[in-house]
C-alpha cells in the first residue's frame, strides 16, 4: 500500500492556501500526522493542520487476470477516508484563513488539478470525493477560543500484487455413459 498521508500531507502543503486572499501556504511544521492522538503539535505556531487516515474500506470483488501460464495478477480498490483539521486560536487574522484553506481544499477536491496530483504520486491513486465543511470550534483546554475546520477526503487506491500459481497445459478426459458401467441394485 501506498503511504497516502505522505500523499496527502504535500497536498495540503501545495494546496491549502489562498495567496491572493493574504493566507500563505503552511510550514512544514504546521502540518502533523495524527496517529490517533499521539502526535506532538507544533510548539511556537497557533495555526495548523491535522491529518488522520481514519478508514480503508475494500470496495468490490478482488479481480484475477492470468498474465502468463504461471503468473496471475490480483487487483481491489480500496478507498482511504481521511480527516483533515484545520484548527487556529490566532484571535484576529487567523479564523478566516482557517476557513478559506479549508473551503479551498474542498473546493478543489472535484478538480483535475486533485486528480492529476495524486495521479502524480502514484498512478493508482485518485480523489473520488470531499465531505463539506464542518464548523467544530470551541474552547480548547486552555480555555482559549480554537477555530476548527473540517473535511473528510476519501481517495481511491488500486492495490496489486502478482503471485505464481499452479496451472495446468492439457487435460485427458475419458466419457463415459454411466448407466452402461455403473449398474444400481
Amino acid at each position: 500500500m501506498l503511504d497516502i498521508l505522505s500523499a496527502v500531507y504535500d497536498f495540503i502543503l501545495k494546496y491549502a492556501c489562498d495567496v491572493g486572499a493574504g493566507v500563505p501556504a503552511y510550514d512544514e511544521i504546521q502540518i502533523v500526522r495524527g496517529w490517533q492522538n499521539s502526535a506532538t503539535l507544533p510548539p511556537t505556531v497557533n495555526e495548523f493542520c491535522i491529518i488522520t487516515e481514519l478508514n480503508t474500506i475494500a470496495h468490490g470483488t478482488t479481480s484475477e487476470l492470468y498474465k502468463t501460464d504461471v503468473d496471475c495478477q490480483y487487483k481491489r480498490t480500496i478507498e482511504h477516508v481521511i480527516q483533515i483539521d484545520f484548527i487556529s486560536s490566532e484571535k484576529i487574522t487567523a479564523p478566516h484563513a482557517t476557513l478559506l484553506r479549508a473551503n479551498v481544499i474542498n473546493m478543489l477536491c472535484n478538480t483535475s488539478v486533485v486528480t492529476s496530483f495524486f495521479k502524480s504520486f502514484s498512478e493508482n491513486l485518485t480523489c473520488l470525493y470531499c465531505d463539506g465543511v464542518t464548523n467544530l470550534s470551541s474552547l480548547d483546554e486552555t480555555k482559549t477560543y480554537a477555530t476548527r475546520y473540517q473535511v473528510v477526503l476519501h481517495l481511491a487506491e488500486i492495490l496489486s500484487t502478482s503471485l505464481t500459481v499452479d496451472t495446468f497445459s492439457n487435460v485427458e478426459l475419458n466419457i463415459e455413459n454411466v448407466d452402461a458401467h455403473h449398474h444400481i441394485s
